[in-house]
Order: C-alpha cells, then sequence, then structure tokens
C-alpha cells in the first residue's frame, strides 16, 4: 500500500520524492487502502506517484496470457484513463534501476487545501552529480496534472545535463518544462494558472534535489 511504500523509503534520501509523493496522495484511508500500481494504471492527468518514478525509470513488469513482458513506465500512459496494458494482464512488479551516488530527488505538488485533495499541478525531479559536487551528470524532470498524462519534460533534462545546476538555469529548465505542458482549465485552476505552476514548482524541485544530491548520507 502507499502507507507500506511511505514507511519502507523512510531515511532513504535518493529516493525521498517517491516518499513525498506517497505521504500527499489522499488521506491516512486512502494511503492505507491504495497501492503505486492502482494509482499508475488508473492513468490519471494528476496521478501522484508518477513523476517520481517517471524521474527514477521505473518499468513496468505486466504479466497476462502470452507470459510476462516489460516496458517502461514513460510510454506506459497513453491517455487520460488509457494505458497500454493488454487484456488479461496485470500490473505485477514496479522495477527502480539501481541509483548511482551523488543522486538527489524531490517532488512537490499545489493542492486547493492543503492535504486530502487531487494535485493541480505537481512536479518531480532527479538530479545526479559528478565527483566534484557541482557538475550534474543526468537529470530527470516529470510534471503531473499539466497535460494529458504526467510527462517528463526532456527539453528541461537535456539543458541540464553537463552544467552547474544555478538558479538561473533551474529557472531555464522550468520555463522549458511549461512550455511543454499543455494544461487544461478546470473547477481547480486555469490553464493559464497551471502554467505558471509548473515553472514555479519545476523550478523549485530542480533546486531542491541538487541540494540533496550535494549531501552525504545514505545512497
Amino acid at each position: 500500500t502507499i502507507t507500506e511504500l511511505a514507511q519502507t523509503l523512510a531515511g532513504q534520501r535518493p529516493l525521498l520524492a517517491l516518499r513525498e509523493a506517497a505521504l500527499l496522495l489522499g488521506g491516512r484511508q486512502i494511503q492505507n487502502m491504495a497501492t503505486v500500481a492502482g494509482n499508475i494504471c488508473k492513468a490519471s492527468p494528476g496521478a501522484d506517484m508518477v513523476p517520481p518514478l517517471l524521474c527514477l525509470d521505473a518499468q513496468l513488469g505486466l504479466f497476462g496470457p502470452d507470459g510476462q513482458r516489460v516496458i517502461p513506465l514513460d510510454g506506459f500512459l497513453t491517455g487520460p484513463d488509457q494505458t497500454a496494458i493488454r487484456p488479461g494482464e496485470i500490473l505485477r512488479e514496479i522495477v527502480v534501476p539501481a541509483i548511482p551516488p551523488g543522486t538527489g530527488t524531490a517532488f512537490m505538488k499545489i493542492m486547493r487545501r492543503r492535504a486530502i485533495d487531487c494535485s493541480i499541478v505537481a512536479a518531480a525531479a532527479r538530479v545526479t552529480l559528478a565527483e566534484d559536487g557541482k557538475t550534474c551528470l543526468e537529470a530527470r524532470v516529470a510534471v503531473g496534472a499539466a497535460a494529458p498524462n504526467p510527462f517528463r519534460a526532456t527539453e528541461a533534462e537535456s539543458l541540464l545535463a553537463g552544467q552547474e545546476i544555478t538558479p538561473g538555469l533551474a529557472q531555464q529548465a522550468a520555463q522549458l518544462a511549461r512550455e511543454a505542458s499543455t494544461p487544461v482549465s478546470d473547477v481547480r485552476a486555469s490553464a493559464d494558472y497551471r502554467r505558471i505552476l509548473v515553472e514555479s514548482l519545476v523550478e523549485r524541485a530542480l533546486l531542491q534535489a541538487t541540494e540533496r544530491a550535494c549531501q552525504k548520507g545514505v545512497n
């Protein structure tokens, strides 16, 4: 369950984004019943567990009448409430590749209420630094509730690779994420407001992930 995941991840700094998403998903009763697989397969535009898992390059193990197959989470969601799962298949496992040293992650979301609410916008980031503690070897940026499905902002990721992530560079990457978003207006927020939030949250998540990547601790 989501509760069990949050408890298991306590103290694991490279997976903080995943734990933060779990702790912000619904209320305690929902967390005690909901699963990560269910959150993924619902394929909601605002599925909170998807952005951090996209940043972690998660793979999905599907089992069905034709046996087992493994596919990336990135591409599994094909539209609102739509996935690449085949008739008779179930999502049996979620695999996160080994995380290299010098990695930090972060997850943030904006809600109308302080808890137990769907995301207006959510963002996750992963930053892996070189041994010098400054140069970004690899970055991942993912956004939720600002497109038909949560998505990776690949242009923002490319901008960051090989660079020192300064506040100015994080802002540039956030602008690229904003440009990649295709939000809609609904009862929670307008599309224009969501674009503003995408830029703000991505910038903040990147800076926090970078700060965490600089810290020494459990990897």
